[in-house]
């Protein structure tokens, strides 16, 4: 709908309204503006997006709301300072859980593409000292999200970056993102190389070589709040499990042509969860099996045929496409 002159809302008044959408109740959805106005929120004023003044200004909403009417994300003018648990922090775009509370933060927010590229966004993104939790040194985070506490619950990585946390007296590369538990602690993080892990069945490799997250909320190496691995993936290692009747299962990474390109190949990782009482299990077919300990015998055994497998084309004499 266009051709609004002006939306009351619980924030303020906005004026000159455009492309305005609303749910069933009349709430309005989101929509665009012609001019400047002012939200105040509980993380301080608000300038939403109103001109189109760069080659990286994105064509979305300026402002959306949830169906109560309470504010969900604003799409900044301008880069703006607002208030954090972490302090002050420059803003292009914000937004809220439905009871007001700050979710997620993007230092920058613009658009990629033939007019505006990745390394032109990189050089606008300043980076962050973060000499916590665990890491160490100053780097370039692209979002940062918040529990409603205002703990920070995960931080996002600019393409590129590749930060390394301290964990046990264990140093870990990281990519994409790393997660956190609402008590600081980490939860989960992105390896950016292949680190290995003490885990339940022995040592693991851990590494996800498909592992192409767009935010750090979840991550392919988890551990529990008191520091124990909960879950990974690898590459790199056969599971073998042998129950109480002697039976052998071996479950391991497979091959098969990339999605990206097909004259290339990649390996699917095997995902491993470690429960309580049991192995959790997911092949790279996305099979999934549970293996008590009490009654299977578990192993793991180095896998690296597959791991750096190189089609040769003559299938008759190779095994290294199955399971």
């Amino acid at each position: 709908m266009y051709g609004i002159e002006s939306l009351k809302t619980k924030y303020g008044t906005l004026n000159n309204v455009t492309c305005l959408t609303k749910y069933e109740n009349g709430i309005c959805k989101d929509c665009r503006l012609e001019t400047e106005c002012t939200l105040t929120t509980r993380i301080g004023s608000l300038i939403p997006k109103y001109s189109v003044s760069e080659a990286r200004t994105k064509l979305r909403n300026a402002v959306e709301f949830y169906p109560s009417g309470t504010l969900k994300s604003v799409y900044l003018e301008e880069r703006t300072n607002v208030s954090t648990s972490l302090g002050k922090m420059e803003a292009e775009m914000v937004t809220f859980y439905e009871s007001g509370e700050l979710l997620r933060l993007f230092p920058r927010y613009g658009q990629i593409g033939g007019y505006w590229s990745e390394e032109e966004e990189r050089a606008l993104l300043l980076p962050v000292d973060l000499n916590w939790c665990g890491i160490s040194g100053v780097y370039r985070v692209s979002c940062f999200c918040f529990y409603k506490s205002g703990r920070i619950k995960s931080m996002t990585f600019y393409p590129g970056e590749e930060p390394v946390i301290w964990k046990q007296g264990e140093s870990f590369p990281v990519r994409i993102g790393i997660a956190f538990y609402e008590s600081g602690d980490i939860k989960s993080i992105e390896p950016a190389k292949e680190c290995r892990i003490q885990t339940p069945i022995g040592v693991i490799t851990a590494y996800d070589s498909m592992a192409y997250g767009i935010h750090g909320d979840a991550n392919s190496l988890e551990f529990y709040e008191n520091g124990s691995i909960k879950k990974c993936k690898t590459v790199s290692e056969q599971i073998h499990i042998q129950n109480n009747a002697g039976e052998l299962l071996m479950i391991k990474p497979q091959l098969r042509p990339s999605q990206m390109d097909p004259e290339q190949w990649e390996v699917v990782p095997v995902q491993l969860e470690f429960l309580k009482d049991e192995l959790l299990v997911t092949s790279a077919d996305r099979s999934i099996y549970h293996f008590q300990y009490s009654k299977n015998v578990i192993s793991v055994c180095t896998d690296r045929v597959t791991a750096s497998f190189g089609c040769g084309g003559n299938c008759s004499t190779c095994s290294a496409c199955s399971i």
